[in-house]
């Protein structure tokens, strides 16, 4: 966090650069994670409670600043794209451990294969959309 923005600006030349080819470029935003909140790992938590709801955090911490969507976004006009499916796993306030009967996490920040591949249509759409195809 503390070097978030050189991060922001190193990511934004990368994208000039890129962008300079003329060819569409996606930026996926980071997915949430549990680890910035006091839940670690999301299986532990749904193993150790009763109800899964308490295994979720609010957003507002689970989906941090992204720097390389904040420089995609400053370049938009130049075919770069951001795709987000955060709304796939959150509510406008709260982030789930489990979505739609799937355990989400494999740990406090990576996706479970399974739930990867519920999610693969959605972000193929996206991508598509973002692609201009």
């Amino acid at each position: 966090r503390d070097s978030y923005d050189e991060w922001e600006a190193a990511y934004r030349k990368t994208l000039t650069r890129l962008a300079a080819v003329k060819r569409p470029i996606v930026v996926i935003q980071d997915t949430p994670a549990s680890i910035w909140s006091d839940i670690k790992s999301p299986p532990e938590c749904i193993a150790a409670r009763k109800n899964p709801d308490d295994c979720s955090g609010p957003r507002s911490t689970w989906v941090p600043d992204d720097p390389a969507v904040t420089a995609a976004e400053s370049l938009h006009g130049r075919k770069v794209n951001v795709v987000d499916l955060n709304d796939y796993l959150c509510t406008l306030n709260t982030c789930y451990s489990i979505v739609g009967g799937v355990i989400a996490y494999a740990d406090g920040s990576h996706m479970t294969a399974t739930f990867n591949r519920t999610l693969a249509p959605y972000l193929d759409e996206e991508l598509q959309e973002a692609l201009g195809k």
